[in-house]
């Protein structure tokens, strides 16, 4: 699927079917410029990092250090280490006996992205069209209904090219601009409730 990226703040856009990238703003809400793409992954690669790397010498001036203190400081020194390497063991090792993956994705797209945007697009782009069968997907529920007193545009979809994973976008206007969020669960929406939980926060928040 094609996106609009921005080379700022890295946030994105997924272009829905019959959307082109003339019908947005180029410029993205923190300044930053949109750029489209056939694969997100590619864009992203070529963006800089945003800190510095540390510098070659920084291990040394630690060495110089370590080496001036005394036998007791050093000890202790050591001891802590190995207290702290042994910290980060049971963590890790507790990390993969309790996984701590969600096992869904709720993620709140730009304003800028939506360009020309209004009440009867957002009911088309949750609504069921005649090509959702070709692009690997159904429309399982769809509508409108509030959310902390703002109306909200809502599509749940199941993605068969995704093995079988439910979707979902959601389209809003709060202070004179448009928002989507767009959010990914397992085959049969589990997490339905968290879900809806994190989208009503975005939305207060926004």
């Amino acid at each position: 699927m094609p996106y609009l990226v921005c080379d700022k703040c890295r946030g994105y856009y997924e272009l829905k079917e019959g959307e082109n990238s003339d019908d947005f703003t180029d410029e993205c809400d923190c300044g930053g410029k949109l750029i489209y793409s056939e694969h997100i992954e590619d864009v992203m690669e070529d963006f800089p990092e945003t800190k510095s790397s540390p510098k070659v010498d920084s291990g040394v001036k630690i060495l110089d250090w370590f080496n001036k203190q005394s036998s007791g400081a050093k000890a202790a020194i050591g001891l802590g280490i190995i207290c702290f390497i042994g910290l980060i063991l049971i963590i890790g090792v507790s990390g993969m006996v309790y996984p701590a993956e969600k096992g869904y994705t709720v993620e709140r797209q730009y304003p800028a992205m939506l360009g020309a945007f209004n009440d009867q697009r957002a009911l088309e782009e949750v609504s069921p069209r005649a090509t959702d069968a070709e692009h690997g997907y159904k429309v399982t529920d769809y509508g409108t209904k509030l959310i902390d007193k703002v109306t909200v545009y809502y599509g749940v979809y199941i993605d068969y090219d995704g093995n079988s994973r439910f979707c979902g976008d959601v389209f809003f206007q709060k202070n004179g601009k448009w928002y989507s969020i767009g959010w990914y669960d397992k085959p049969g929406n589990p997490n339905k409730k968290q879900i809806d939980e994190e989208i009503t926060k975005m939305i207060r928040a926004t």
